[in-house]
């Protein structure tokens, strides 16, 4: 079975969370910047479905490719 395409969401899950994560770090104190700083919990379950997912996709991880 082809698993790409959810291989390649999970990557961008956690792409996603990891800007999440550094945006709230930006010195400004502007609505739309400190936004992030509320789902705090959300934005940990979603990093550790998105770190779960990147163990059992584990073998597709390959250097090089």
């Amino acid at each position: 079975m082809d698993f790409s395409l959810l291989y390649y969401g999970v990557q961008l899950l956690a792409g996603l969370i990891a800007f999440i994560t550094f945006w709230g770090w930006l010195p400004l104190d502007n609505w739309w910047v400190r936004s992030v700083d509320f789902p705090r919990i959300q934005i940990l379950v979603l990093g550790i479905i998105a770190w779960l997912s990147m163990l059992i996709f584990w073998s597709q991880w390959q250097m090089g490719q």
